[in-house]
C-alpha cells in the first residue's frame, strides 16, 4: 500500500513489514502529500487535458459500448451548453445556459435571413434570443453523475442569437484546485470557489459576433494570470486579468475578426508567452507586459482549432474556407517567424474547421473541415503518416478527439464514436452509436470515458462480472461471513489530522468471493496511475458463530476482527501506536473509519476508591465512504 521505503517500522527490537491497516498510521508522510495536491488523483483541469493536446498518459477506457452495454451512469443535463467538462478529484464541473423567464428586444439589428428563419445549417435556421437565460455552474459526482450544486451566476437575456450548433455556455470552465474560471464571454468572467460561490466577477462588454454566430473561446491559466481573447466584428482585444482578484493587468488591441480558438500559454527561454491564432496573423504575447514576441502567416477566416505545443515545437492550423497548418521552432521564434527561419514546415492540406488537432506520440491527427476525413501527420517532418482516409460512420465532426492505450476516441455530431488504433496504418476497432449529439470533447480519467452530449452527460465503464451475486444465487456459500458485502467498492479515503487538515487519497475494495473453505478475498487499493498500490489479502473464518475474524496479511501479520452490532471491528498495537478500525456496510455504502493514537499516555487517579485511568491521544482519524459499483 505505501512504498518499502515507508511500511518498514520498529517494533520492539525487531523491524516488521506493516500492511494494510498499519501503514495507515503513516499517511501522513510526505507520501502522501500528492494526494494533498491531487485530489482522488483525477485532473481534467482545461477541455483539451493535462497537456493541452488531447493526449492521456494512463487510462484504459471500453473499445465498445451502447445506450445498453458500459454504461455506468446517463444523466440529463438541463439546459444547453458545449463547454467541455473539467474534473477535480471525485467532482466534475460544466458551464450551461438554462432557459428561464420571457426576454424581450435584444437589440440586434437582425439581417434578413436571420430574421425570417431562413435555413442555415442541415435544414437548421438562425437561432434568436427571445428568453433570458441563467448562466449556471453544474457540479457533478463524477462517479455516480450525481448532482452536488448547480448555481445560477448570472441571469440575462442574450444580445445576439446563435448559430444552431452552438450554445450560450460553449466554453469550458477551467480551474486550478482552488478556484473555478467560468466565461460565458458577453455575459462576463467569475471566479468561484470549489463550492460555486462567486469571488470576483468581470464585464468585458458585449461581443458582435461574425453573423451572430455566438460565441466560445475558454480562458488560459497560468500561475497567477487568466487569459481572455476577445475576437469579434468590433475592436478585438487580448486581455490579461489577475485571477486571485480580477483586475486587469494589461490589454492589447488586436487586428483580427471573429475567432473561437483557446489561447495557450508556453514557457520558452525562462519566459511565458501567449499564443493566439487568427485569419490575419498567429502571434506570441509576452504574458507579463503584453509585447508581441513573434508573429507569423494568419491561417484562415473562422479560427477555431486550438495551437498545441509540445518540446518547443507549436503546431497551428485551420480551414474554413481555405487550408491552412504549419509548425514553429519557439526556440527561434522571434519578430517575423519567417524572415527568422523559425517555421519548420507547412502541411496546408484537409486541415480542420472546427476540431482541433490531437498529438499522440509524434503523430497528429486531424479531420478535413467538419468531415469524418482523417490525416495523421508525423510532426517531425510534416509527412502523412496515412490519409486522408474517409473514417465509416463519422459524418460530421465538432468534438476534438483524445488518445489513449494506443487508441484514438472520436465522437461525432451524429452520436457515433469510431475508436481507431494509433498506429502507421488507420485501423477501426469500433463504432459506438449513442442517442445524442455530440459536440464537446471526451474526458479520459482511468478506465473511465466521459462524453458530453447536447442533451445527457455519459459516464462510460467496463461493466464488472459480480461474482458474489453468483455465489449467492447457487446457494454454494456456506453461513459464514455474510455475502451481503461481497463485490468492488470505490471511493476516496479522508485522512484528518489534529491540525484540522484534511487529504484525500483514492480507495476501492475487493471483497470476495471465497478462495478457500474459510477464506474470502479482501483487496485493498489506493491511488490511482502511476501510485495505484494493490494489496491483496483475505479474510479468515475464524469462528463463524462468534463472529471472529482475521485479517491474513500473508506476509506472518493476521489482524483478529469481530462482529459485533453489524461492525467488524478490530484492535491492535504496532510500533508505540494503537490503532482501532472499523467497517460497516449499509446497502450500497461500505464505510471504513480508522482511529489511530499514541501509546505514551498519562496515568490519572489511583487515590483511595478512584480508580488508575491511562489516557492515550489520539493522532489522527481517517474515513472512508466506499460505493458499491459492480452493479
Amino acid at each position: 500500500m505505501l512504498p518499502e521505503s515507508y511500511w518498514r517500522i520498529a517494533s520492539s527490537s525487531k523491524r516488521i513489514v506493516v500492511g494494510f491497516v498499519v501503514a495507515l498510521v503513516l499517511l501522513t508522510n510526505p507520501w502522501l502529500s500528492a494526494f494533498a495536491a491531487e485530489p482522488d488523483g483525477a485532473r481534467w483541469t482545461q477541455w483539451r487535458g493535462p497537456s493541452m493536446d488531447g493526449s492521456v498518459a494512463e487510462g484504459n477506457p471500453p473499445i465498445r459500448w451502447s445506450e445498453t452495454e458500459n454504461i455506468r451512469f446517463k444523466i440529463a443535463i438541463p439546459g444547453l451548453g458545449s463547454g467541455t467538462p473539467i474534473v477535480w478529484g471525485d467532482t466534475m464541473y460544466l458551464l450551461t445556459a438554462i432557459p428561464s423567464d420571457p426576454g424581450g428586444e435584444t437589440g440586434q439589428e437582425l439581417e434578413d435571413w436571420q430574421r425570417n428563419g431562413r435555413e442555415i445549417f442541415s435544414g437548421e435556421t438562425y437561432v434568436q434570443s427571445e428568453r433570458k437565460q441563467r448562466f449556471t455552474l453544474m457540479a457533478l459526482d463524477r462517479q455516480t453523475g450525481a448532482t452536488r450544486f448547480a448555481k445560477t451566476l448570472i441571469e440575462a437575456q442574450p444580445h445576439e442569437g446563435i448559430h444552431p450548433t452552438n450554445s450560450w455556455a460553449s466554453a469550458s470552465p477551467v480551474t486550478d484546485g482552488e478556484r473555478i474560471y467560468c466565461f460565458f464571454g458577453s455575459q462576463g468572467l467569475f471566479a468561484t470557489t470549489m463550492q460555486g460561490d462567486v469571488v470576483w466577477s468581470v464585464d468585458l462588454g458585449d461581443m458582435t459576433t461574425r453573423k451572430g454566430w455566438g460565441e466560445g473561446s475558454t480562458p488560459a491559466i497560468h500561475g497567477d494570470a487568466i487569459v481572455v481573447n476577445w475576437d469579434h466584428e468590433g475592436e478585438s482585444f487580448l486581455a490579461v486579468l489577475d485571477k486571485r482578484s480580477g483586475n486587469e493587468r494589461w490589454r492589447v488591441a488586436r487586428d483580427e475578426v471573429t475567432t473561437w480558438f483557446t489561447p495557450i500559454i508556453v514557457e520558452q527561454g525562462g519566459r511565458a508567452q501567449v499564443i493566439t491564432t487568427g485569419a490575419n496573423r498567429v502571434r506570441a504575447y509576452d504574458l507579463e507586459t503584453g509585447d508581441i514576441v513573434w508573429h507569423g502567416p494568419g491561417l484562415t477566416l473562422n479560427a477555431i482549432p486550438t495551437p498545441i505545443e509540445r518540446d518547443g515545437k507549436l503546431y497551428v492550423t485551420s480551414g474554413f474556407r481555405g487550408e491552412a497548418m504549419y509548425a514553429v521552432d519557439l526556440a527561434r521564434a522571434v519578430g517575423d517567424i519567417e524572415e527568422a527561419g523559425a517555421i519548420l514546415w507547412s502541411y496546408p492540406n484537409d486541415t480542420p474547421y472546427v476540431a482541433s488537432p490531437l498529438l499522440y506520440g509524434d503523430t497528429l491527427y486531424y479531420f478535413k473541415g467538419l468531415k469524418g476525413i482523417l490525416t495523421a501527420l508525423d510532426v517531425r517532418n510534416g509527412e502523412p503518416v496515412f490519409g486522408p482516409v474517409r473514417v465509416p460512420d463519422l459524418a460530421m465532426v465538432y468534438a476534438s478527439p483524445v488518445g489513449v492505450a494506443g487508441r484514438i476516441y472520436a465522437p461525432g455530431r451524429e452520436g457515433n464514436t469510431v475508436v481507431f488504433r494509433h498506429g502507421d496504418e488507420f485501423e477501426v476497432l469500433a463504432v459506438n452509436a449513442l442517442d445524442d449529439v455530440f459536440d464537446a470533447s471526451p474526458i479520459v480519467l482511468g478506465d473511465d470515458l466521459y462524453l458530453r452530449g447536447r442533451e445527457f452527460l455519459y459516464r462510460i465503464a467496463e461493466a464488472e462480472r459480480p461474482e458474489w451475486r453468483e455465489a449467492a444465487a447457487s446457494g454454494s456459500r456456506e453461513p459464514g461471513f455474510p455475502e451481503t458485502w461481497f463485490g468492488h467498492w470505490r471511493g476516496r479515503l479522508a485522512i484528518h489530522d489534529p491540525s484540522g487538515s484534511v487529504q484525500y487519497a483514492p480507495m476501492e475494495m475487493h471483497i470476495g468471493p471465497e478462495v478457500g473453505d474459510d477464506r474470502v478475498r479482501w483487496t485493498i487499493v489506493y491511488g490511482e496511475g502511476e501510485r495505484r498500490q494493490e494489496r491483496p489479502y483475505e479474510l479468515v473464518t475464524v469462528d463463524a458463530t462468534a463472529q471472529r475474524y482475521e485479517v491474513d496479511e500473508k506476509n506472518s501479520i493476521r489482524i483478529p476482527s469481530r462482529f459485533i452490532g453489524g461492525n467488524l471491528l478490530g484492535r491492535f498495537e504496532v510500533g508505540g501506536s494503537w490503532i482501532v478500525s472499523r467497517y460497516r456496510v449499509d446497502r450500497d455504502r461500505l464505510t471504513f473509519e480508522l482511529i489511530v493514537g499514541s501509546n505514551e499516555g498519562t496515568r490519572t487517579g489511583g487515590e483511595e476508591a478512584v480508580p488508575v485511568v491511562l489516557g492515550f491521544p489520539v493522532n489522527a482519524y481517517h474515513q472512508a465512504v466506499l460505493d458499491r459499483v459492480d452493479g
